[in-house]
């Protein structure tokens, strides 16, 4: 069949349509729609057009099968044509036709680019398709006619591809070669290795850098911390020195306070042999306690230095540890201590410093004797350490345990009892310098031994030494301890010398003071001129204040169980006891020291050592104080001034006194009982220190002070005798005026005339 764009055959069976162009003089020949004829003879087909017809025999027409090879032609570059040989962007893209190169390298801004492309067939040129296919970009071949024959990328990323090209004839016979062109783009300067080498390097840098801002941050922050550290440490330090000089310092003036006064004692009066003897004793025994702790810092001192040598000597191990038990049973059995003595080891002969081991197990013997109160438990135990196998040559390891009932230590400070200057709690801080348990330790350590601490508050402590001792093999070796081998312990007990039911003539003094042979000594020198009861730390002191009511009060500051200063404030705190007068006894001699001994109340502050003259002096001051308040109360009970103004402290609780009464005759009631409830004292007590502090009893004090009341009622003019008398709290004016005429020698009508 023909068309205007020439003739087409339609295979019914393949359904298939086949087009021919026919080119007349270079151009496409038109034809007349249907204007077609086939000679039934020849079979030719005739078919007309607009110049004429055309006739063929239809079996004579064969296809095209010579396919086309396909070629690149040219190459365009940003809509620029690439010319072989020619720079671009100051290099030669191409040394030869595109069609002869294999590959092409382009720059990152020359990825723009098209590529044309022909066949190399001129049979109907125009009707030659082609295909091509960009590697590493198109997804699918791209198929297009004569007309485009131009393949057109743009802003193709970095990369490796590879552009393939193939062409087919009009009749669509495709060539079976490929025409290929492999092409680089290279990445931008900012993207290549080089570029990524620098960003690494500069990478590295940002992270040294930051690295070294961070390091030189954290050295510092360290550094600071270091040195804030070490200033803190520093400080703890002075502060415990502070503490361990304080602490030492009264360690030295309690016994030179028993050195120094006996001298002068000596020497300013006459004394008796026997006297003599007894200050001379007192004197010895204190030197020696000096000398004692002296030896003890020194020896520290040489072990922290490593100049402390052994003096190694065969010992009978048990024979050695019980005599040191048994140097404190007299003071276990004067304070009621259930004291043992339990060894579960053999008799074994061991080379031992006997100084040192004595210097050990005494110290922490004392230790339990001083925490542990009258009627506890104190055992020292001795054993072989279970699990350590006793090699034939090797030593033997014991272990030695001082188990006690008294206050014990908290977990968190058992780590630290053993540092130099350390005190575990306010008791130790109170009767300890600091040195024992450090010092305890360096030795066991020098004896390449061990030792623990196991403790629960209120449960008492146990103190755990391990050492290995060498065992004497030589049988020809015995031992015997030295002569000298124990120091003597302290076997004195406080006890009160003096209760109550003594003389009321005689002024009653309490001495609470921790220090057995001080408070002795001082009782000694007060007993002649008072009475004198003691008490050995300062809850005893207050409870005999309370049972006693003492005239006078001389306490120590620093002492177990309650202090000097909170003793003091216990005192002044309490009605029953605020108007006794009180000494504070010290080794602090700072006047930070003076500042809390007069805040808390004491009206003498002495530092040690004193001379007893000083405080025989200052006891009467104090009590002749004491007979001028009770003059000043009888003088306020007749007067009746209503406004007074206490001149001490001990004057407080007499206007406290005063008050009471004159609230209950104002309200016109006035039972004892309850005055004596509103004091906080027992009727009796009442009773007692009214009569001790005024010279009155209760009942001639109140009388002074109604009939006190009552005259100034009388002058007002406003009542009348009746009123007044009722006002009082009498139930019969008769009685009213029969008291004030027995107190002021005339009735109340006659003074209300002479008034």
């Amino acid at each position: 069949m023909s068309h205007k764009r020439g003739i087409s055959r339609v295979d019914i069976d393949d359904e298939t349509i086949t087009n021919f162009t026919v080119r007349v003089a270079n151009r496409g020949y038109e034809f007349m729609d249907g204007a077609g004829y086939r000679d039934s003879i020849t079979g030719r087909l005739y078919f007309g057009g607009l110049d004429g017809y055309v006739s063929f025999l239809p079996d004579k027409m064969q296809g095209n099968q010579y396919p086309p090879e396909a070629r690149i032609t040219h190459l365009y570059l940003n809509n620029e044509r690439v010319l072989p040989g020619r720079e671009v962007g100051g290099k030669v893209l191409l040394k030869k036709p595109v069609y002869l190169t294999s590959s092409l390298v382009l720059d990152y801004d020359q990825r723009n680019f098209a590529l044309e492309f022909s066949a190399m067939h001129y049979a109907n040129p125009a009707h030659n398709r082609y295909a091509y296919y960009l590697e590493g970009f198109d997804s699918d071949w791209v198929e297009g006619d004569g007309r485009f024959r131009r393949a057109v990328y743009n802003g193709l990323p970095p990369g490796d591809y590879v552009f393939r090209l193939k062409a087919a004839n009009s009749n669509g016979v495709w060539h079976s070669q490929e025409t290929s062109l492999a092409i680089r783009i290279l990445p931008p300067w900012w993207r290549g290795p080089l570029a990524y080498i620098g960003y690494f390097l500069v990478l590295l840098l940002i992270v040294m850098g930051v690295y070294y801002v961070f390091l030189v941050k954290w050295r510092l922050k360290h550094q600071i911390e270091l040195e804030r550290f070490e200033i803190d440490k520093l400080k703890e330090m002075q502060s415990l020195r502070s503490r361990f000089f304080t602490s030492i310092s009264h360690e030295l003036r309690t016994p030179l306070t028993l050195i120094l006064d006996p001298v002068e004692r000596m020497i300013n009066t006459e004394i008796t042999p026997e006297d003599k003897g007894r200050y001379l004793s007192l004197i010895q025994k204190n030197a020696q306690r000096l000398l004692r702790l002296l030896n003890q810092l020194l020896a520290f001192k040489r072990i922290e230095s490593g100049h402390e040598s052994f003096n190694w000597q065969p010992a009978a191990l048990q024979k050695l540890l019980y005599a040191i038990y048994a140097s404190f049973e007299v003071k276990a059995a004067t304070r009621g201590i259930d004291y043992r003595f339990e060894s579960e080891l053999p008799q074994l002969l061991v080379w031992a410093d006997v100084d040192k081991m004595e210097k050990v197990f005494y110290n922490l013997l004392g230790n339990a004797f001083k925490y542990t109160p009258q009627g506890g438990r104190i055992s020292m135990e001795v054993s072989e350490v279970a699990g350590r196998k006793r090699e034939p040559d090797g030593p033997v390891y014991v272990q030695i345990i001082v188990r006690d009932s008294g206050e014990g230590i908290a977990p968190e400070i058992q780590n630290q009892i053993f540092e130099l200057f350390y005190k575990a709690n306010e008791l130790a801080d109170q009767n300890s310098n600091g040195v024992g348990l450090a010092y305890i330790r360096e030795l066991v350590l020098l004896h390449k031994g061990e030792i623990s601490v196991e403790s629960q508050v209120g449960k008492g402590a146990c103190f755990k030494v391990v050492l290995p001792l060498t065992v004497v093999n030589d049988q020809s070796i015995t031992a015997d301890l030295p002569a000298s081998f124990l120091t003597s312990v302290d076997d004195g007990d406080p006890s009160a010398s003096l209760e109550a039911g003594v003389d009321v003539e005689i002024s009653t003094i309490l001495l609470v003071e921790d220090d057995h042979d001080i408070r002795n000594y001082m009782a000694e020198t007060l007993q002649p001129f008072y009475q004198v009861l003691q008490a050995s730390n300062g809850q005893m002191g207050f409870e005999r204040a309370l049972k006693n009511h003492p005239d006078l009060v001389i306490t120590d500051v620093v002492m177990p169980e309650l202090s000097g200063l909170e003793l003091c404030e216990k005192l002044r705190n309490d009605m029953r006891t605020c108007f006794i007068p009180v000494i504070m006894l010290t080794s602090l001699s700072d006047s930070e020291a003076h500042v809390e001994g007069v805040e808390s109340g004491a009206d003498v502050y002495l530092t040690k050592p004193f001379q007893s003259t000083l405080l025989l002096a200052q006891i009467r001051r104090l009590l002749a104080s004491r007979d001028q308040i009770r003059e000043r109360l009888i003088a306020i009970a007749e007067k009746g001034s209503s406004e007074p103004s206490p001149a001490s402290v001990e004057e407080a609780p007499v206007d406290e006194f005063l008050s009471r009464v004159r609230q209950h005759v104002e309200e016109g009631v006035f039972d004892v009982q309850e005055l004596a409830e509103c004091l906080h004292l027992s009727r009796t007590q009442l009773y007692r220190k009214v009569k001790a502090t005024s010279g009155q009893s209760v009942s001639e004090l109140v009388t002074g002070i109604r009939m006190k009341f009552a005259t100034d009622l009388l002058r007002s003019g406003e009542n009348n005798v009746n009123e007044v008398a009722d006002r009082l709290g009498y139930s019969e004016p008769g009685n009213f005026s029969r008291a004030f005429q027995k107190y002021y020698g005339q009735t109340p009508r006659s003074f209300m005339q002479n008034r």
